[in-house]
């Protein structure tokens, strides 16, 4: 019997929705009271950190993620310690549907398997919320990565589609983030599924704040531009305030390439967006395109006279700017960095600036960041003034501000204590961080100066290098074991730029690294450099395959797109083409770049997302990767 097909893809969509329990994972050892805690009730959390990632922390802080219709609201409270045993208290707010904890101490965070601790939340009646569990998802997809949170996109799908087949009235609510997964999860009948909805959305009369929304996303995701439009304008005439609506204006006004216009649009973007993080980006691009080529004098002018002031990390990139060989004015650097460190100290004092949904300790954390850029970039202005006191000062200020983790700071800081005449402390700090892999080439060279300065030669020089690059690799090697698994890779068959077919069952006996990436990618794009290193590395030994998987791309001809930028950057990588996302999508894969590491037996063993920029310490991270898997 043949279905029509409208009618298939409506009865496989409901299927879908009724196949989709998920079983979370939570930890025996957290556990709350009341049972069935209702929205504005107080909570009693408890938690065992015996064997968790928080098990040697000092303190805990329960971190509380509470979704609204809003944004959500994070809170922080510090745990009271009996024995392994923690328990904090907090009460929720009255409009919350959906409530993720987590444990964070100064070091590490336990976070259950980047899922969370859900308690889920009922009526008074006894009867459980609807929609927490869209609730949930949207958090994840949208302030997840807040505290490391997220699960695959068809664990997401699942969950966000069994609620609206219990609740069928929130489906509109929470539409974009369906349809973000939909695209991933089933992007073989997504755009089917989509125009139906249109249609049905398109049919409400004068439709609210939700159907507008979903109407502009749906048929943005369709390319039909011209209706994604005309919603678009009724849902800025009627809603102003709506977070597409400022996301729209926010990207118009960013793309603006006349100053004084630019200048305008901002201003009225801050009276009706006020002290938001877009309002910051697009005050600080609008002062660097200004103070292009510009002098300081009339920079400040500029500030003062239109009323939009920069952040801190303006202020330190201008005064950075003075340091450079074409344009050296060092006291010019730590007058204008100055300002930069009041600001950052008053928001760090003050926290004015710090979001809803973000804990104060993770914003702290920010800002200390901010801290510690600003610190070395005074600390080089006082160097090139000779101040030495100073500048190690501030490069203490800097290190101590990022807990010694930033090891771009860290060579200038060892130096400056090496010239006050504590070289031996710089030495024992640098092997302590070539030990803990937290090194770079930099730092490393700085313990053979050293060592040849106290010891008078190189005797015991190479041994100690070893020693150091062994205990090094062992935390590598700990750290990877961690992270290891043992997952069947779905197999598949593409074609590469040159047209030939290539599938993945097909190179079992080899070890394939298997990398996803974009055109438009930036992370993917800096990573490249050093996976061509690591390419050429293993051109020679016919167990390792690279293969480089072209997926999400925009571009009509997307052969000829990837192709040009490999030809273009004499990249050696053999290309995949996934031009249908298939392959993607079977991979479950959330963000690009993602590499896959696969064994001889056609199993994954390692899932590596993001991008380190730290040179060496990815190749080795790759070398013993594949060392692993080979095993």
């Amino acid at each position: 019997m043949k279905f029509k097909p409208v009618v298939f893809l409506a009865l496989l969509s409901f299927v879908l929705t009724l196949s989709c329990t998920t079983n979370n994972p939570v930890s025996s050892n957290f556990s709350y009271e009341p049972s069935k805690p209702y929205a504005g009730e107080e909570i009693t959390v408890s938690f065992d950190a015996s064997g968790s990632q928080v098990a040697k922390e000092a303190k805990l802080m329960l971190l509380v993620f509470e979704h609204t219709s809003k944004e959500p609201i994070a809170k922080e409270i510090e745990m009271t310690k009996d024995g392994n045993s923690y328990k904090a208290k907090f009460k929720t707010e009255n409009s919350t549907r959906s409530l993720v904890v987590v444990f964070k101490g100064d070091k590490n965070l336990e976070n259950n398997e980047k899922r969370g601790f859900r308690i889920p939340l009922y009526e008074k009646n006894g009867d459980e919320i609807k929609g927490s569990d869209a609730a949930y998802v949207e958090f994840l997809r949208d302030h997840g990565y807040i505290v490391d949170l997220g699960l695959k996109n068809s664990e997401l799908f699942k969950l966000i589609n069994n609620d609206f087949v219990l609740n069928p009235a929130l489906k509109v609510q929470y539409y974009p983030v369906y349809i973000s997964l939909l695209r991933r999860v089933k992007a073989d009948i997504a755009d089917s599924l989509i125009k139906m909805d249109m249609t049905e959305f398109a049919s409400k009369n004068d439709p609210d704040e939700f159907h507008l929304v979903a109407l502009v996303r749906g048929h943005e995701i369709l390319r039909d531009v011209a209706s994604a439009d005309k919603y678009r304008e009724v849902l800025a005439s009627k809603f102003p305030k709506n977070s597409l609506v400022k996301l729209d204006r926010f990207q118009k006004t960013r793309k603006e390439t006349d100053l004084t216009k630019q200048k305008e649009l901002i201003k009225k973007f801050a009276v009706d967006f006020p002290n938001t993080r877009e309002l910051t980006v697009l005050i600080d691009g609008y002062m660097n395109s200004f103070s292009k080529d510009i002098d300081w004098q009339k920079v400040e002018k500029e500030i003062v006279a239109s009323g939009l002031e920069p952040s801190a990390v303006f202020y330190n990139r201008s005064a950075k700017k003075y340091l450079s060989e074409k344009d050296l004015k060092p006291d010019l650097s730590l007058f204008i960095s100055k300002v930069a460190l009041d600001k950052v100290n008053s928001e760090i004092k003050e926290l004015k600036k710090k979001p809803l949904s973000t804990p104060e300790s993770i914003y702290l954390e920010e800002q200390n960041s901010n801290l510690a850029m600003i610190a070395y970039t005074r600390g080089l202005a006082y160097n090139k003034l000779g101040k030495k006191n100073e500048a190690l000062e501030m490069f203490k200020v800097a290190v101590d501000a990022s807990k010694m983790e930033d090891d771009s700071v860290i060579p200038e800081y060892l130096a400056a204590l090496a010239e006050s005449g504590k070289r031996k402390e710089a030495l024992e700090i640098a092997k302590d961080l070539k030990g803990q892999a937290k090194s770079n080439p930099k730092i490393d060279s700085l313990i053979s100066v050293y060592y040849i300065a106290e010891n008078g030669n190189d005797n015991g020089l190479k041994s100690l290098l070893d020693d150091l690059s062994k205990k090094s690799e062992l935390v590598l090697t700990q750290k990877l074991k961690a992270a290891m698994i043992d997952i069947p890779a779905s197999d598949f068959t593409l074609n590469d730029l040159d047209g030939q077919p290539v599938t993945l069952s097909k190179l079992r006996g080899k070890t394939v690294i298997l990398d996803f990436w974009a055109t438009w990618c930036g992370p993917c794009l800096a990573s490249f450099p050093t996976l061509k290193i690591a390419v050429e590395k293993y051109a020679k030994e016919k167990d390792v395959v690279f293969l480089f998987v072209n997926a999400w791309e925009n571009a009509k001809d997307k052969k000829k797109n990837a192709a040009d930028f490999i030809t273009k950057n004499n990249y050696p990588f053999r290309v995949l083409l996934d031009d249908k996302d298939k392959v993607i999508t079977a991979f479950e894969v959330s963000g690009i770049p993602t590499k896959f590491i696969i064994d001889k037996r056609g199993n994954i063993r390692f899932e590596s997302v993001g991008f380190n920029d730290n040179t060496e310490e990815m190749l080795k991270e790759i070398d013993l990767m594949i060392e692993m898997a080979r095993k």
